[in-house]
């Protein structure tokens, strides 16, 4: 505790106090807000998720300690990859949560069609060709995607609740599709990294696509969505993903708060770290030291101008005197 709050209050001296706490604040009540669902399409880059996306989230999200639900759909993949041979496994058949299984342990898995905006704070659609198999058909259909009946809903469900909703890699196309000016909707502003059939079909579908690396989050704040190109971009590797997941999920669980500041920013990830490193006990023990570092310099600023008060108006008053004696050494003088 005491390394810490140290190099924490000598960092601290050059950010006001109200911005930490509103950090601290937004992301201890982001964290009582409720969990966040994790959507996944399977196992592997070409039939289902992209592991290295899925652990990236997963990893950061525990970071955090942010509560998160695996969400998936219960049923068969439409085409089982042979990883290897890059090519389908023509007598293989496979479960998408069975499949989710294998990244995520132990984790109870929850059905995507019992995923409600009013159960989480926020939701995550991991990227992989699982989008376009068992999420949609865009894989084989392209710009003329259906999307799975429970995605959809889903989508809609956050969209008019406006809960956050963070997508990467291909997953902007589900959104795309869904939230398009061409199928009736607002339109939305996603990244497509450096794919051009991704940015044309985006576009297509009437929306915004937004080129960049793989470090890029793209913010649709009108629609309260979140996302990162991840394996789209050109300069995506393991290590590339897994820092951008980091930023990507900050971003998300963050969502769009007006009371943030630049500075407030600078420690959007203060609350987890410190929870992770200390507990629950001393994250709160750190935000009342907080509270009072606030407090006290309200209290000197307060102080403070009362004495420039007093010094006014004692100012005041030798200012009447000398007036009076003025007033007196003319009516002598006459």
């Amino acid at each position: 505790m005491k390394r810490f709050s140290k190099r924490v209050f000598q960092q601290s001296q050059r950010l006001q106090p109200v911005a930490i706490q509103n950090s601290l604040y937004r992301n201890y009540a982001s964290e009582k807000a409720g969990p966040v669902a994790v959507v996944m399409s399977g196992a592997g880059y070409l039939d289902g998720s992209e592991i290295t996306e899925a652990v990236s989230i997963l990893v950061n999200l525990s970071k955090r300690k942010r509560d998160f639900v695996i969400v998936a759909p219960n049923k068969n993949q439409e085409v089982v990859y042979d990883h290897a041979k890059d090519a389908p496994e023509k007598h293989e058949v496979r479960n998408i949560t069975s499949e989710v299984m294998r990244i995520t342990r132990n984790a109870k898995i929850q059905p995507l069609s019992s995923c409600t905006a009013d159960k989480f704070s926020s939701i995550i659609f991991v990227g992989g060709y699982g989008v376009g198999r068992n999420l949609s058909d865009y894989a084989s259909e392209g710009s003329d995607l259906t999307v799975d009946k429970d995605v959809e809903a889903v989508i809609r469900d956050f969209h008019k609740n406006k809960k956050t909703m963070g997508f990467m890699c291909v997953s902007p196309l589900l959104a795309a599709k869904v939230l398009g000016k061409a199928n009736g909707g607002p339109g939305i502003k996603v990244s497509v990294g450096a794919d051009a059939q991704a940015k044309e079909d985006v576009e297509l579908l009437g929306n915004t696509a937004v080129s960049g690396p793989v470090s890029s989050i793209v913010k649709d704040e009108t629609n309260s969505i979140i996302s990162t190109p991840s394996y789209m971009a050109n300069d995506a590797h393991f290590d590339t993903v897994f820092d951008a997941a980091n930023d990507f999920v900050q971003a998300v669980v963050s969502g769009f708060d007006s009371k943030s500041s630049n500075s407030a920013d600078e420690w959007g990830n203060l609350s987890g770290f410190f929870v992770h490193e200390f507990g629950e006990k001393q994250f709160d023990a750190f935000k009342n030291a907080l509270a009072s570092v606030d407090i006290e310099k309200q209290k000197t600023m307060a102080e403070r101008k009362v004495r420039e008060e007093a010094a006014l108006e004692r100012q005041a008053k030798m200012d009447r005197l000398r007036e009076s004696i003025a007033e007196l050494q003319a009516a002598q003088d006459k």
